[in-house]
């Protein structure tokens, strides 16, 4: 028997021994476990057992499988034991058809069910067939056609000695009289069995009224209805256009409750003769809806962890839902954040203060992708636009960050099965300001022997675009997720200021490139980022293997002699390589020593490859062993020696292991990760290795998983 078929087998016992380890009794998934072990063990719990182990062999063809339990105490220790007498697997000999009183096509039904001579008689395999069967003929217009209308019978009378059986497949036919809404049909005999009706859309509703041409639905536009609700009276019936329909309703964001009734018809009033009764089987449709208020409020407690902040953060939203009637809202922000580069790493009277982050910001996002006409763009395909305006402020040891943006883009949905989702940025405008910057600063700044280093801290503007699609993958028993990003700043800013701009636009005296006020230059770059991440469940159903891809590079423009810190790569704390708190890992083989040279944990290349084997002890206990790998390099002529990869090469690749242990707490995940130095790049050569030197590593909060 495969071992992986066993372990999803075992999942549906109704009786299992719950985790005697630690969690919390106050909790619902505490309460249950702690039930559980009141019932465990048991005689009644290894009868149960064993009979829900016997039947699920039965549905999965083993017709003569038998399972005996039995107790064992190994090391003061129960153990339920499960003795299976297996027997041969019953196959489907022969397969026979009886579809031709419900007028369907039996070709297609063949194709569509799967169900070959010679297959194992599987239980779940027909119920898939069934469904198969039932949503095909419901897509092609037979509305009246149910799983409940599909019987089997098995033959295994006379076969008994090859274990194999006869499999015939009925689909019944339309009964007419055993439909409510046929009762104004009094002729009995127009009410025989006849096969299934094509249905077509009959009325189609607004909250129980019928909508006029230029009625505006919940005060929508009329193009966003229609966008939204691509349903029309007379078509033919598409069970997943109403799927969309709804779909479109909920991307809206401003409706508490959306549901579609749907009800079949008689409709003596049409044209046709359907199946031989005069009129036709129409299906009517009535979207019921329950708008929000206009005016909402929230108030919320976040996490920020990206690649160079963590910590809280406390913010209040305003809201106004369907602004101007284009189906999107208004959306005002005020957020404050005790943030830092890790874990109570200014819990100091110094730095206790300096680590705030304010935030402020006005988004307006509608439906659509302007001047593209909504009723050319698919439904399925969620586009939707957005303008936002914010500032920001950092406060960090060093120096105080602050920065005004305008961001107009727009994202739609390329293949809704995969989660294909596509963000482009039209425009994003930001101006960086650094001011406040500590004497202790200033003079590391004055000190440094790379220039590099000091244009990364310079105030500046940016002016650029950027796109991102992200998709979700399968192969096999693995699945994930893939994002591409790009991002390009200030290239055509600069040639339409050398090119174009007025006599008193002026120019760095050193670099060239434009200056939009004095002392703020905008910055050019591209920088682009690849992410890959995916897992599965071994053949131990508790344990899983996961693993991260990412990938990233960017390159300073001409008139710019490095990239700004906000579009550097950062790695090492809860997300990166974990032997390492964030930014104290490279770039490349740069030693303490050489800190005048570059700065420590910030490069222009990105390299992470992780893999993690988390086992689920329990409903809410994870313990995990990861692996890391990875670095951030520079690259160019002008990084200093022993930055870039070609210094180090192979060399330069940092490498941790440590044990994580995460709680969810259902509706959040808390997380820990001790990660240690397996090598340490940045080490004197001779003490790279664990082993070589002292331990050294990095402990990690985080929530959420890390990929």
């Amino acid at each position: 028997m495969e071992s992986e078929r066993l372990a999803t087998w075992l999942s549906f016992l109704p009786m299992k021994p719950s985790t005697r380890g630690l969690h919390w009794g106050w909790t619902a998934k505490g309460k249950e476990r702690k039930a559980k072990m009141r019932q465990w063990p048991s005689e009644s719990a290894a009868r149960r057992n064993a009979a829900a182990l016997e039947l699920r062999l039965h549905q999965e063809g083993w017709l003569d499988a038998k399972v005996q339990p039995r107790w064992i105490h190994p090391k003061r220790s129960t153990t339920l034991i499960l003795d299976v007498t297996m027997g041969q697997r019953w196959t489907i000999d022969k397969v026979r058809w009886k579809v031709g009183a419900s007028g369907l096509p039996l070709g297609a039904l063949q194709r569509i069910a799967q169900l070959d001579e010679g297959i194992p008689m599987e239980m779940g395999r027909l119920v898939d067939a069934q469904e198969r069967i039932a949503a095909w003929a419901q897509s092609h217009g037979y509305a009246t056609v149910h799983t409940g209308l599909i019987a089997y019978e098995l033959d295994t009378l006379g076969q008994s000695q090859g274990r194999s059986a006869t499999l015939e497949v009925e689909i019944d036919p339309w009964n007419p009289a055993g439909m409510p809404w046929m009762s104004d049909i009094r002729d009995t005999l127009a009410l025989l069995p006849r096969p299934h009706p094509l249905v077509r859309m009959g009325q189609v509703r607004w909250n129980g009224e019928t909508p006029g041409p230029n009625t505006e639905q919940a005060n929508l536009r009329p193009d966003v209805w229609r966008h939204a609700v691509d349903v029309a009276p007379g078509e033919s019936f598409k069970p997943e256009k109403l799927s969309r329909a709804y779909r479109g309703l909920t991307i809206l964001n401003m409706f508490s409750r959306v549901n579609v009734a749907q009800s079949l018809r008689w409709d003596t009033a049409a044209q046709e003769r359907e199946v031989g009764l005069p009129g036709a089987v129409v299906m009517d449709v009535d979207f019921l809806v329950e708008p929000k208020e206009t005016h909402d409020i929230a108030v919320e407690l976040d996490f920020i962890r990206n690649d160079a902040r963590y910590g809280p953060q406390l913010g209040i939203t305003m809201l106004r839902h369907n602004a101007r009637r284009w189906g999107g809202e208004n959306a005002w922000f005020a957020g404050f954040g005790y943030v830092a580069v890790a874990p109570f790493a200014n819990f100091n009277r110094e730095g206790l203060l300096n680590s705030g982050e304010w935030s402020l910001s006005w988004r307006r996002t509608r439906v659509g992708i302007p001047p593209i006409s909504l009723d050319k763009l698919l439904p399925s395909a969620a586009p939707k636009t957005a303008i936002e305006f914010g500032w920001d402020r950092e406060i960090w040891p060093e120096f105080t960050r602050s920065q005004i943006h305008a961001k107009h883009d727009f994202s739609f949905t390329e293949n809704p099965s995969r989660g294909s989702v596509v963000h482009i940025s039209l425009i994003d405008v930001s101006l960086v300001n650094l001011s406040n910057r500590s004497v202790g600063f200033v003079d590391w700044l004055e000190d440094q022997e790379n220039p590099l280093v000091v244009a990364r801290f310079n105030n500046h503007a940016t002016l650029g675009s950027s796109v991102s699609w992200e998709r979700r993958w399968t192969v096999g028993s693995w699945e994930g997720g893939w994002e591409v990003q790009a991002s390009w700043a200030g290239g055509l800013a600069q040639t339409f200021a050398t090119r174009r701009g007025p006599s008193s636009w002026t120019f760095d005296d050193e670099t060239g490139a434009w200056m939009v006020v004095e002392g703020v230059p905008v910055v050019q770059y591209g920088r682009g980022l690849l992410g890959f991440h995916g897992g599965k469940a071994t053949r131990w159903h508790r344990l899983r293997r996961a693993f991260n891809v990412r990938l990233g590079m960017a390159q300073a423009g001409k008139n710019t002699p490095s990239l700004p810190l906000e579009q550097s790569f950062f790695t090492g704390g809860a997300n990166g390589i974990r032997g390492w708190t964030i930014r104290a890992l490279g770039p490349g083989n740069l030693e303490g020593s050489a800190l005048a040279s570059a700065v420590q944990g910030v490069g222009d290349i990105r390299v992470d490859l992780q893999h993690e084997w988390r086992f689920l002890a329990d409903e809410s206990w994870q313990p995990a062993w990861f692996v890391d790998a990875g670095n951030v390099w520079l690259h160019g002529k002008d990084a200093p020696e022993g930055t870039r990869w070609k210094d180090g090469k192979w060399n330069s690749i940092a490498l941790s292991t440590g044990l994580g242990l995460r709680y969810d707490l259902e509706f959040f995940v808390a997380r820990i990760d001790a990660g240690l130095r397996l090598h340490d790049p940045s080490a004197p050569t001779g003490s790279r290795w664990l082993g070589q030197g002292g331990l050294k590593g990095a402990i990690h909060l985080g929530l959420g998983l890390p990929f």
